[in-house]
C-alpha cells in the first residue's frame, strides 16, 4: 500500500463516516510522514506560509486523533501510522467481499450485478451518439482557481465513488460555488456519458421555466432542437426518468434561487414555477444513474428533506477561503506588503474569507494603499471594511427576507452574542407573531446563510453580516 493509496483509502472512510476528507495542510503531513519524513523536511517541502511549530504542535496532533476516531486504533500516531491503517484497509478488503469491491484503497458498494461506477465506464458507447457536453452559458473561467482542495475532494466522492444523484451546493454570494462546481466537472466528467450546464437565470430577467427547462433537457437528449417547443407538447419531470436511468449524466443547475420568491421564509417559489418542487423531488427520489448538481444561495426546502450523510442526495454549505489557500487571489494583483503573518489572517477574518470581496478589495489596497494590507487594515478598523460593491451584492440578498426574517436578524445582531431560541420565541410571541411563524423564519435565516443554529442556540453568522445589519439594512 502506497501512500497515494492509503490517502485515498483515509479519505474515504473520513466521508462514509460523514466527515470531510483531509485538508491540504494534513495531506501534506500524512504523506510526509508516511515515507518517513521529519517535520522540518515535511515543511520544506509543503511550500506553504505556515511555520514549522505549527505543523508539528497543531496541524500533527489534530491529524492523528482524527485518524484515530475514524480507524478506531487509540496507538495511531507519527511513529505508528502505516501499522494501523494497513490493518484496517485489510479488513476492509476481507469484509467487502460479499457486499462490494476495493478499487485504489476506496471502497465502492456494489449496485445488483454491476455498480454504478461500472456502469458509467460503458459511457464512450453513449458519447459517439449524443453530444458529450451542452451549455446555455459560458463556461466559469477556472484557470485561476485557488484552494478547495478538500471540497474538491468530497464532492468527486460523493459523485464519482458514492454515486449520489443529487448534491446542493448553497451558501452566500460571492464564496464560489459556481467556480467549485466547474472545477469539478473539469475532475469528473471523463466519469459521464454527457455534462448539461443550465444557468437558471436568463438576460431577460424571467428565470427559466421548470417546462421550459424539462423541454431543454429532452431535446437535448433526444438531438432534435426542435423538440423544445413543437414536438414536446407539456413535458413532465418524469419524462426524464428513462434517460437518466439508461445513461450517466451529469447535470448542473446553477442559480437556483432565482426561481424561489422574494420575501417569504417557507420557500415558496415564483407563481407558474411551482413544479420546480416536483422535479427537485423527482430527481433526488427516483432510482437512477446519473447526478444533478444545484447550486443556491439558500436551500430548496425540497432537498433539505432529502439529504443524509448516508443518503443519495447531499449537500454543501460553502463558506469563505483560509487565509493561507486565498493569499493567491492577491499575489496574481501585483505585490502586497503585510506587518506580520497576523494580517493575512485579520483580513480574510475582516471578509470572512468571501473570494469575490476579497477580490474587490485586493484591487482596492494595490491602488490605493500600495499594497500595504497593514495600512488597510487600521483604515477599515477607524472606517468600515464595507466598500464599493459589498454592501449592494450583500443587499441583493438580503432583499429577499420576509419582513419577519429582517426582525429577527435585526434582533440577533442587536444582542450581539448567541441567544436561545427559547428567549427568540419568546420575544417575538410576545409581540404576537405565531410560533409557527417564527420557528419557520428561523429555519428560512439558516437555509440562507445568515444564521448559524446549534445546540438550541442561534447567532449571526458572521460579523461581516453583523456591520451590514447595523449600517445598512433599514
Amino acid at each position: 500500500m502506497d501512500a497515494d493509496e492509503a490517502l485515498r483509502f483515509v479519505d474515504s472512510l473520513l466521508v462514509a463516516q460523514g466527515k470531510p476528507p483531509l485538508n491540504d495542510l494534513q495531506r501534506h503531513v500524512f504523506l510526509g510522514c508516511w515515507k518517513g519524513m521529519r517535520f522540518k523536511e515535511i515543511h520544506e517541502a509543503c511550500n506553504s506560509s505556515v511555520s514549522r511549530e505549527h505543523l508539528e504542535r497543531n496541524v500533527g496532533p489534530t491529524l492523528w486523533k482524527l485518524l484515530r476516531d475514524a480507524i478506531g486504533d487509540p496507538d495511531l500516531g507519527k511513529r505508528n501510522l502505516r501499522g494501523p491503517i494497513e490493518r484496517a484497509w485489510e479488513k476492509r478488503s476481507s469484509a467487502s467481499s460479499a457486499v462490494g469491491v476495493i478499487e485504489s484503497g476506496v471502497f465502492q458498494p456494489l449496485l445488483g450485478e454491476r455498480s454504478i461506477a461500472e456502469i458509467r465506464q460503458i459511457e464512450p458507447e453513449m458519447r459517439s451518439l449524443i453530444p458529450s457536453e451542452s451549455w446555455n452559458t459560458e463556461h466559469p473561467d477556472v484557470s485561476n482557481f485557488y484552494g478547495r482542495s478538500r471540497q474538491l475532494d468530497a464532492l468527486s466522492q460523493w459523485v464519482c465513488l458514492e454515486t449520489c444523484r443529487m448534491v446542493l451546493l448553497y451558501g452566500l454570494p460571492g464564496t464560489g460555488k459556481t467556480a467549485l462546481i466547474a472545477k469539478l466537472v473539469e475532475h469528473v466528467k471523463e466519469q459521464f456519458g454527457m455534462v448539461i450546464w443550465r444557468s437558471l437565470s436568463r438576460g431577460n430577467g424571467q428565470p427559466l421555466r421548470p417546462t421550459e427547462l424539462v423541454a431543454d433537457l429532452l431535446a437535448v437528449f433526444s438531438q432534435n432542437p426542435a423538440t423544445s417547443d413543437a414536438a414536446i407538447a407539456n413535458p413532465r419531470p418524469s419524462d426524464l426518468y428513462p434517460w437518466l436511468t439508461q445513461h450517466a449524466c451529469l447535470i448542473v443547475l446553477d442559480g437556483f434561487e432565482v426561481v424561489l420568491q422574494p420575501g417569504q421564509h417557507n420557500g415558496q417559489y415564483l407563481p407558474g414555477y411551482e413544479s420546480y418542487g416536483e422535479l427537485l423531488e423527482q430527481l433526488g427520489q427516483s432510482d437512477h444513474q446519473s447526478c444533478v448538481i444545484i447550486t443556491s444561495r439558500e436551500q430548496p426546502r425540497e432537498i433539505e428533506q432529502m439529504v443524509g450523510p448516508r443518503r443519495p442526495v447531499r449537500e454543501m454549505k460553502i463558506s469563505g477561503l483560509g487565509a493561507w489557500e486565498g493569499q493567491r487571489l492577491f499575489y496574481e494583483r501585483g505585490e502586497f506588503v503585510i506587518d506580520s503573518e497576523q494580517a493575512w489572517q485579520d483580513l480574510f477574518d475582516c471578509y470572512d474569507g468571501n473570494p469575490k470581496f476579497l477580490g474587490i478589495v485586493a484591487t482596492r489596497i494595490y491602488r490605493l494603499h500600495g499594497g500595504n494590507i497593514s495600512q488597510f487594515l487600521r483604515r477599515v478598523k477607524n472606517d468600515t471594511p464595507l466598500i464599493d460593491d459589498i454592501p449592494e451584492i450583500l443587499n441583493q440578498h438580503f432583499e429577499r427576507l420576509s419582513e419577519l426574517e429582517r426582525q429577527i436578524i435585526r434582533c440577533l445582531t442587536n444582542k450581539g452574542q448567541a441567544s436561545t431560541i427559547a428567549s427568540i420565541l419568546h420575544e417575538f410571541i410576545v409581540q404576537s407573531f405565531p410560533l409557527s411563524r417564527i420557528e419557520t423564519a428561523l429555519l428560512s435565516l439558516q437555509r440562507r446563510s445568515l444564521i448559524d443554529i446549534e445546540a438550541e442556540c442561534c447567532q449571526v453568522s458572521s460579523s461581516l453580516i453583523c456591520l451590514f445589519v447595523r449600517d445598512w439594512l433599514a
